[in-house]
């Protein structure tokens, strides 16, 4: 019988990935579905400000338009902030370190501003690598994923985590590309089957039902709030797997001293 949940030592197989992603979901969903459950919120909260698609009038539809583009930097921010505690919360489990939900934001808002400045360079890559006959955009959208993971836990600088993480990623580019399109297409599973079942609950022939927009804002909510951790579940297991895959193994303890100091990786860093 398999532990509960124990950190890989080796490299696995897509099939061993997914059932250690699996495994490590499970794991760490307790710890991880406060942080879950606000992105989820956040995510209903901007979704008040979006343009109504009925709307025709220009000046609202251009006044909605300026509402949200003053938003939409405070809302990524506190996006980043959240998804930096999280990953730190499933990082946590994955080294099997005890950490304080102080010490998990307190370290989410130490790396805010340098995750928000990788995110946006790596937005405006991928935008250039689509406009180049769209193929560099998706390559590249793949190889430099993992910046937020060397940023979080390998304590690198921006460029130079987009860098480790396109160097990680390119030998293995398809394992990485299966690896999170599964995640991507169970995510979307989780976020709208239920949504197409609670929604067919509630329209009738005439129109949507009373209750219609709250049961499936609450499904939305609660199912995001699934789905969202299994999906950096399996990121985090993935750029685990590369690690292993491209960095020596780390030297063992001396006897004498294992009983008196544990063992490190340098996934260390956001402990100290």
């Amino acid at each position: 019988m398999k532990p509960l949940w124990t950190t890989p030592q080796q490299a696995q197989d897509t099939g061993e990935l997914l059932d250690s992603a699996f495994r490590l979901f499970k794991h760490s969903l307790p710890s991880v579905l406060p942080f879950s459950f606000a992105i989820a919120l956040f995510n209903q909260l901007l979704s008040l400000f979006l343009p109504d698609a009925q709307v025709t009038d220009e000046t609202q539809m251009q006044a909605a338009l300026e509402t949200l583009s003053i938003l939409l930097w405070p809302f990524m921010l506190g996006m980043i902030f959240l998804t930096n505690a999280m990953l730190y919360q499933i990082g946590a489990v994955l080294y099997q370190r005890q950490l304080s939900r102080g010490q998990i934001l307190r370290f989410a808002l130490q790396k805010l501003l340098p995750v928000f400045a990788a995110a946006v360079i790596y937005a405006v890559i991928i935008f250039f690598g689509l406009m180049a006959f769209i193929l560099p955009g998706i390559i590249l959208s793949v190889s430099l994923f993992f910046y937020q993971q060397e940023i979080l836990f390998e304590n690198r600088t921006i460029l130079n985590a987009l860098l480790v993480s396109h160097q990680r990623s390119w030998r293995y580019w398809w394992r990485v590309s299966i690896m999170l399109g599964v995640a991507l297409m169970l995510m979307l599973a989780v976020n709208l089957i239920p949504l197409t079942i609670v929604g067919s609950l509630f329209y009738t022939a005439s129109g949507p039902a009373t209750g219609f927009h709250t049961a499936v804002t609450l499904t939305s909510i609660v199912c995001s709030s699934l789905a969202t951790p299994y999906f950096y579940a399996v990121v985090m297991v993935t750029w685990h797997d590369l690690k292993l895959r491209t960095e020596p193994p780390p030297a063992k303890p001396s006897e004498e001293n294992q009983d008196s100091k544990p063992s490190t990786s340098d996934s260390d860093d956001f402990l100290a």
